[in-house]
């Protein structure tokens, strides 16, 4: 429930129902009262209230000598706990309700006890133990013909499998938890399952169909005025729209969630939603931008005492500063995040933390470190039996004994992992491990079998719109035409690439993003291209206006911005709409931060300069061109601007 309570009067409530609770007897709904403001309260991060709702209705429990009610408070306190990240703590109040509901013969009890078991005992990473209390869950619900406690054990048994890389398991086990959602036409559930269903079928490759299920979720969330609802399905709207390079509309949705979870006072989930738009900031290129979400996404997990989340965001804090080669600062992170998963038994998050520690060793070139980290994050997934994780381990061992120069090895690593992936129908892997191998088959001299895996990895890349993985592969299948003498092939790709990566920058109106965006791996396409065109294919010209179509990327975000002088036959009209919506812009991009509200507004003026350019191509072609930062030649560049001169 969401209680409507000011501060003040919620005091006043509990005041009244602690002292109800020492002179009188409460009311069953005067206790489940007390059960569901402790509930609220602990989603919003305010522990210390409740706490204190829970407190009174555990010594109301005892006075009254009510067994099942202290057993259902009992469950209360480990969700609490299990909320604050206190996964131990949570699994030992479990436990002892259970018992409580044993000992009362409470078939339901115990099977909501058995549900959260394998809900704490899969986020502490003992996959057997989680198992066997879901198993039993789901067969207690199933004795008393108790259809909504099935399809509650089911949905975590999907979400078990799901975290095992087990995905066509957890797929039908969705399914038949839609069923029973619908047949109790239980609407809440409903959307929670579409929600997970669109979840299950993303690293499937079903991008359209992820949508699908996460719009749909949306639409009931909406009608039943579900706002915490409809801020979860927002983000994961977000996280696909991220996945397709669809970047202005994933920050949409991102931004959206925020707003909702701000308006709903929920601090550990705005927690979540900063770092989505940190998620994005970085794969925008805006990494001052990323960093900025992320610290802010920290100072909540801080507030909230949420250890979970911090491991996260500390996780996506040290990739960005891995990207900036500020490595001390990147190891201080993972470093956090290692202790707090260590000290909290979170051994999932501590396979993967040991997984990025890899890379970073990597990146410093402690290829042995690197080694032992991947070595070690590799065994704790077997012991998770999660396959997706194993595979991602093989895959940066692979990619490490290729820096090491043992290629065969590398190649042995790299089928297992595209073993793994396909095995479990995870296609972004699968296209990723194709990317490497063909690469590692190009190194060791095998030309026509690593063209033969980088067409497989494009044509999937292409068929599912991962826009990341459609660059980074033809980039590398590119290098292979240019070995293979197969040069026009080799010049098509990298203009493919190009087109990608411009397509897939956005706009980019601040100095932040334009600076960061075009980082290493995007502007070494622009040199390798350029060098092609010197030496293998000695077209000069070509490589000049290659040269001069790399330096104006940033020239020409800021001429959008910046005063031109417009050709006479412009309309007047369509001139001062033009330099009023500039005007705009410019006052936004000096603004040392855009807040969420600052980013849609740049986004809406700059849609609308869209459509005036729109309005003005017919009538002054190159003109627009040059305020879009739209590539061209250089014979034509040279030609506006000796127009504009002229003028």
């Amino acid at each position: 429930m969401d209680n409507d309570y000011s501060p003040e009067a919620l005091e006043q409530v509990l005041d009244e129902l602690s002292r109800r609770a020492s002179t009188a007897v409460l009311s069953a709904q005067s206790l489940d009262h007390l059960l569901a403001i402790a509930d609220d309260l602990s989603a919003q991060g305010a522990w210390t209230r409740a706490w204190r709702a829970l407190q009174i209705a555990e010594r109301a429990a005892q006075s009254q000598n009510d067994a099942r009610y202290l057993a259902e408070c009992t469950i209360h306190r480990g969700i609490l706990h299990f909320r604050r990240g206190e996964l131990r703590l949570a699994a030992k109040a479990w436990e002892d309700a259970r018992s409580k509901f044993s000992t009362l013969q409470h078939t339901e009890g115990v099977a909501n006890c058995e549900t959260n078991l394998g809900a704490v005992y899969k986020s502490l990473g003992d996959i057997p133990r989680a198992q066997a209390h879901l198993e039993n869950a789901l067969a207690a619900y199933r004795s008393i013909g108790y259809r909504a406690g099935e399809a509650a054990a089911l949905t975590n048994l999907g979400l078990l499998y799901k975290e095992r890389g087990e995905i066509a398991q957890a797929h039908a086990t969705f399914q038949a938890v839609l069923v029973i959602n619908r047949e109790l036409d239980d609407r809440a559930g409903e959307a929670a399952t579409l929600g997970n269903l669109g979840l299950i079928v993303l690293p499937m490759g079903d991008v359209k169909q992820a949508l699908t299920y996460h719009e749909q979720s949306l639409a009931i969330c909406r009608e039943l005025g579900d706002r915490r609802g409809e801020a979860h399905e927002r983000n994961n709207l977000g996280v696909v729209y991220q996945l397709l390079g669809e970047f202005d509309q994933a920050q949409k949705e991102f931004e959206q969630a925020l707003a909702l979870d701000q308006a709903l006072g929920d601090p550990a989930e705005q927690a979540g939603d900063w770092l989505n738009l940190g998620m994005l900031a970085y794969d925008r290129g805006d990494l001052s931008r990323a960093l900025a979400n992320m610290e802010r996404a920290l100072e909540l997990c801080r507030e909230t005492k949420h250890a979970e989340r911090a491991i996260v965001v500390w996780e996506g804090m040290a990739l960005v500063q891995r990207v900036l080669r500020d490595y001390p600062a990147a190891l201080k992170h993972l470093d956090q995040a290692l202790t707090v998963a260590q000290k909290n038994g979170f051994r999932r998050q501590e396979a993967y933390l040991w997984g990025n520690l890899g890379l970073l060793y990597q990146d410093t070139n402690a290829l042995d470190d690197a080694q032992r980290a991947h070595e070690h994050s590799l065994e704790l997934k077997r012991d998770l039996q999660d396959l997706i994780g194993q595979a991602a381990s093989y895959s940066n061992l692979g990619i490490l004994a290729k820096a090491r120069g043992d290629l065969a090895q590398a190649e042995s690593y790299h089928r297992r992992s595209l073993e793994l992936n396909r095995q479990v129908g995870h296609r972004d892997g699968e296209i990723t491990d194709l990317g490497n191998l063909g690469v590692v088959l190009r190194e060791r001299g095998l030309l026509p079998g690593a063209l033969e895996i980088q067409n497989q990895a494009i044509a999937l890349a292409d068929h599912f719109g991962f826009a990341d993985s459609m660059w980074r592969i033809r980039l590398g299948r590119a290098e292979t035409h240019r070995l293979s003498g197969n040069l026009d092939a080799a010049e098509q790709d990298w203009q493919d690439v190009i087109e990608i990566i411009e397509r897939l920058r956005g706009w980019l109106g601040l100095e932040s993003q334009r600076l960061s965006f075009f980082g290493e791996d995007k502007t070494s396409v622009y040199a390798r291209l350029i060098l092609f065109l010197v030496r293998e294919k000695i077209d000069l010209p070509r490589a000049l206006e290659t040269i001069e179509r790399a330096k104006t990327r940033v020239m020409n975000e800021q001429l959008a911005t910046t005063d031109i002088h417009t050709p006479q036959h412009l309309p007047a009209e369509l001139v001062a709409r033009e330099r009023e919506q500039v005007a705009e812009l410019r006052a936004l991009a000096t603004a040392s931060q855009l807040l969420p509200e600052g980013v849609a507004r740049w986004h809406s003026i700059s849609n609308r300069l869209t459509s005036l350019w729109d309005e003005m191509a017919s009538l002054a072609p190159e003109y627009v061109s040059l305020r879009r930062g739209k590539p061209f030649g250089y014979a034509a560049l040279r030609e506006i601007l000796t127009w504009q001169v002229e003028r």
